[in-house]
């Protein structure tokens, strides 16, 4: 989705308080995608000029809306239009002078650990390291730790190419990966 870019500071801020929010909470079946993941593989950080973070995750719309208003996050749909203004397949932040916007791609995950992110209509395989205990590589960075998906340096070739030479205007592929 389009939206005014974001400076890496802002971005970085951003994504070490949503994932200390989810640890804080027990919320673990979640992971970062999309330029999100792109950033902090490449980069050991989020991509300037971002408008986003990308955060995939399990769990109940109604249930992480409410959550993150208990931490002072605002939810809107601008830039999504009427048709997306009450579906409960993103969750979209707003962002303020201090916090980007985040989006919560809301998934359900099958017997086999794909995660469906029904909004993209794409589906994310393979993402758990282990399914039975549906744990992600973890990567310690900053104050938080972050999850990434299983094999995502191949996830990040099916959408982006060569995504570890930076170039202007990469978007994700079409991908069932």
């Amino acid at each position: 989705m389009s939206g005014k870019p974001q400076n890496k500071e802002k971005l970085n801020r951003t994504l070490e308080k949503v994932c200390n929010i989810l640890h804080k909470e027990g919320i673990n079946d979640w992971f970062i995608f999309y330029g999100t993941l792109l950033g902090i593989v490449r980069e050991d950080s989020c991509i300037e000029g971002d408008n986003d973070l990308d955060i995939v995750i399990n769990g109940e719309y109604s249930v992480l809306k409410a959550l993150f208003k208990e931490y002072d996050f605002q939810f809107y749909w601008k830039g999504f239009g009427r048709r997306f203004k009450n579906n409960k397949l993103i969750l979209k932040t707003q962002p303020t002078d201090s916090l980007s916007s985040v989006d919560f791609y809301i998934a359900e995950v099958n017997h086999e650990g794909s995660f469906n992110v029904n909004w993209v209509k794409n589906k994310i395989s393979n993402c758990y390291v282990d399914s039975s205990k549906k744990n992600f590589v973890e990567k310690k960075w900053k104050s938080a730790i972050l999850h990434l998906p299983n094999d995502y340096e191949n996830k990040l070739v099916s959408m982006y190419g060569d995504w570890k030479t930076p170039g202007p205007g990469r978007v994700p592929r079409g991908f069932d990966i």
